[in-house]
């Protein structure tokens, strides 16, 4: 798929595919929209397909966090735009990540590495929306651990939400030991590993060699 095909999670049930039409017609016309099912977490998602790159990317950056019969949409892509990977992580982007990752005191690899990889593949206005729904959340009622034992951080509610907002193949590439994908390949977690440590364009080959 294109990039102006756009994933569009977190939904209602009693939202449907005329009230996602109507709100992304606002950055440019709707071609197509089309329901997913996301396997893993038995969730529905659209497939939202605008008249160009540049509409959806409007979207994308607008519509992410907006709330729509009392759920936050969450707004990103379907698939890895290796593109983006080979040109890696901007300037802009590098700081939105570190700035996600102080915010939330998140200092080791694994949760660094998360965190870049969603920035680069779901966008900055998906990951922002999720730190400030997650903050909210943090210091309101909470999210509790799945023993019940005790709240979760900050961080752990972020990523809680976002698991299930994230297309398949993304959530493959930011969590790749979360089961296989049929086509997923090892290089893909390594290559978006190498990204994260050098931010330079890389070969791939070398990266795996």
């Amino acid at each position: 798929m294109g990039r102006e095909t756009l994933y569009v999670a977190n939904l209602a049930d009693e939202t449907d595919e005329a009230t996602i039409r109507e709100t992304f017609s606002e950055y440019g016309d709707v071609t197509a929209i089309a329901t997913t099912h996301n396997e893993r977490f038995d969730v529905q998602a659209l497939l939202v397909t605008m008249n160009a790159e540049k509409s959806a990317t409007r979207a994308n950056s607008t519509l992410n966090g907006m709330e729509i019969n009392g759920k936050r949409l969450a707004v990103s892509y379907p698939d890895v735009d290796m593109d983006a990977v080979e040109r890696g992580l901007s300037k802009k982007a590098r700081q939105t990540a570190e700035s996600v990752c102080k915010t939330l005191n998140e200092v080791y690899r694994k949760p660094v590495r998360r965190i870049h990889s969603m920035v680069l593949l779901c966008g900055h206005s998906f990951v922002n929306a999720l730190l400030e729904e997650a903050q909210a959340l943090h210091a309101g009622e909470g999210m509790l651990t799945l023993d019940g034992t005790r709240k979760r951080s900050v961080g752990g509610v972020f990523f809680q939400l976002a698991l299930p907002r994230m297309s398949p193949p993304i959530y493959q590439i930011v969590h790749p030991k979360g089961g296989k994908l049929p086509n997923y390949e090892k290089t893909d977690d390594r290559a978006i590993y190498h990204l994260i440590v050098n931010p330079h364009r890389f070969d791939v080959e070398e990266t795996v060699g």
